[in-house]
């Protein structure tokens, strides 16, 4: 018996193929059995009940995290929606309208794409992209103008919940439906408007690399090095050295504008031609 994250109950039964996950049966490609005094378990059984998706690629199996529930429940005019996941949900609000709302999640796939519906008139449509070792997922939801949610506090950070509640009764029905997911960017993306200009991503793809949730947070602060290769922090300072100048910069976290100063570890330290050549090679800028 095993408890998944989400307090499932998952049970297997010593010669039998069939399991249980939640109260649903299911059943593994073998029974489990005991070889000695250790259980032996149906791995790829076992992976899927805990929302993990083997996934096979060139000569080996990867073990895709999903979200792998989406469970709804409806009183009056609010409805509860809880996404669950394998692991610890990253995601960022990609798009917030009055009558379109996306939050996309990066590391993750899922098998429940599609629509499904969400309380009156709303309905929550679900999209993967990436790749199989990097995988997104987009959850948009759409509705009357007028619909409003809240973020619900989350039992476990394998979680996202969000309380929908309904329009009015009467209000226009959303004319945006939840664009498509595309592998490849436009030529000439559209620019974002002054509203959502905050966002990056421009499909399911973008979204491990997109770091706008992190706007009005981080603080870019240019070293003197070149090549960092390692950091540290102690205290209010921070230490970071460079493999290709091979010298050391010390940031104040503390000062109103932190500035780095640089310190030579190898003073006269001239580049060789192959160290050069792989700065060069390296250098994205």
């Amino acid at each position: 018996m095993i408890t998944a994250a989400d307090h499932r109950t998952i049970t297997f039964t010593i010669g039998s193929a069939q399991y249980l996950a939640g109260g649903v049966t299911a059943r593994a490609t073998f029974a489990p059995f005991v070889d000695g005094s250790e259980p032996i378990l149906p791995l790829f059984a076992l992976a899927h009940a805990l929302y993990v998706e083997p996934v096979a690629g060139a000569g080996e199996t990867i073990l895709q995290p999903q979200i792998g529930a989406l469970d709804i429940r409806t009183q009056g005019s609010k409805t509860t929606v809880v996404i669950r996941g394998a692991t610890a949900l990253a995601y960022v609000k990609r798009v917030d309208t009055p009558t379109h709302v996306e939050f996309a999640f990066a590391g993750v796939a899922s098998p429940l794409t599609g629509t499904h519906r969400v309380g009156a008139g709303v309905t929550a449509t679900i999209t993967t992209g990436g790749v199989v070792r990097n995988p997104s997922t987009i959850v948009a939801f759409d509705g009357p103008r007028g619909f409003t949610y809240d973020l619900a506090p989350a039992a476990s950070p394998f979680e996202l919940g969000l309380t929908v509640i309904d329009a009015p009764p009467g209000s226009a029905v959303a004319v945006n439906p939840p664009a498509a997911i595309s592998p490849n960017l436009p030529a000439t993306p559209p620019p974002p408007s002054a509203k959502d200009s905050y966002v990056s991503s421009r499909s399911a793809a973008d979204v491990p690399n997109d770091l706008s949730f992190l706007y009005g947070l981080r603080q870019r602060v240019p070293l003197n090095g070149h090549g960092p290769r390692a950091l540290v922090i102690a205290g209010h300072r921070v230490f970071v050295t460079s493999y290709f100048s091979d010298s050391l910069d010390v940031v104040d976290l503390s000062a109103a504008k932190p500035v780095a100063e640089a310190a030579a570890l190898n003073p006269g330290h001239e580049l060789t031609t192959l160290r050069r050549g792989e700065m060069y090679f390296n250098d994205a800028t």
